[in-house]
């Protein structure tokens, strides 16, 4: 992970009676601000705070708790929160961050450096959850959430799992290209779109066993260290694992699949389950490499019957 500087560092030396007393003032940060000196990615946060605190002083109280609050690994509080997302503070170097239960209009964190686990159960969201290149030193929970909008990790790193087991998301996930230290889990999830895993590269398993997706599951190229499970999903698409890499088995016994199966040129370690499940749409396995077993027993595949 890229260290990049933690605009907070300028926030410091309050006072005891909790007036607000910062050392800098509005002429050092502007001049930091117009050297450059200040990473690209905390200029419009501190710029945004500069012309605020000119208008409300009382918010560079509100940036101190907030930072206290994460450094003391406790939630910042639902509003203070938005107050930070309105300014534009995506990063969190040096800790994690817990935003669970709460109820949000959106969450931006695209391109953030988050230190440790981003924690995210039970939360409410009205629009996106934007992760787009975002850096995570741990894991990602997002389970038994209500996401109105999409899940944008596309790109992000993150160095532990990602868990969105049991949760509502109405638009899509997009995880092209992500790198996930462990697990994805979404089982039991409704999503309303699409899943994207294309070109992803993911250290452990991927459970989509009882998931419900709209649209199309897109794997395509992605790097799978454990199995991946959609036993006893509702797919209303396609599933595309053309070109894959898994170092385990592919269970898709009793799933119900809305398009075809692709396995072309996958290499699989271990087996390929399809027993029970309906398949709309034929399946490829052109060149592909499969370690065990294919095993299609009682399967119903483009209207045939598996004996």
């Amino acid at each position: 992970m890229k260290p990049k500087s933690n605009p907070f560092q300028f926030i410091q030396d309050f006072s005891d009676d909790k007036a607000v007393k910062p050392t800098w003032t509005h002429e050092s940060l502007r001049s930091q601000l117009e050297k450059g000196e200040i990473s690209k990615d905390d200029h419009n946060f501190l710029s945004n705070l500069l012309i605020e605190s000119s208008k409300n002083p009382d918010i560079l109280r509100e940036v101190y708790i907030f930072r206290d609050r994460l450094a003391q690994n406790l939630q910042p509080e639902q509003e203070r929160f938005i107050t930070m997302q309105d300014l534009g503070c995506r990063s969190y170097p040096l800790t994690g961050l817990s935003i669970s239960c709460y109820e949000l209009p959106e969450v931006n964190l695209r391109g953030a450096v988050i230190g440790n686990e981003l924690k995210m159960f039970q939360v409410r969201v009205k629009g996106n959850v934007d992760m787009y290149e975002a850096q995570i030193g741990g894991g990602v929970y997002q389970v038994g959430s209500i996401i109105k909008g999409d899940v944008d990790q596309g790109s992000a790193e993150i160095r532990g799992s990602v868990d969105q087991g049991c949760s509502i998301i109405k638009g899509s996930v997009d995880q092209r290209g992500a790198k996930i230290g462990g697990n994805v889990n979404q089982r039991g999830t409704s999503i309303g779109g699409r899943v994207d895993q294309g070109g992803a590269k993911i250290g452990g398993r991927v459970d989509q066993s009882y998931v419900r997706i709209k649209e199309r599951v897109y794997q395509r190229g992605a790097k799978i260290g454990g199995n991946v499970d959609q036993g006893g999903a509702e797919i209303g698409g396609s599933v595309d694992l053309k070109d894959v890499r898994i170092g385990g088995n592919v269970d898709q016994g009793g799933a119900k699949i809305g398009g075809s199966v692709d396995l072309s040129y996958a290499e699989i370690e271990g087996n390929v389950y399809q027993c029970s499940a309906e398949i709309e749409g034929n399946v490829y396995q052109r060149y592909a490499e499969i370690g065990g077993d294919v095993i299609q027993s009682g399967a119903t595949i483009n209207g045939e019957k598996i004996g």
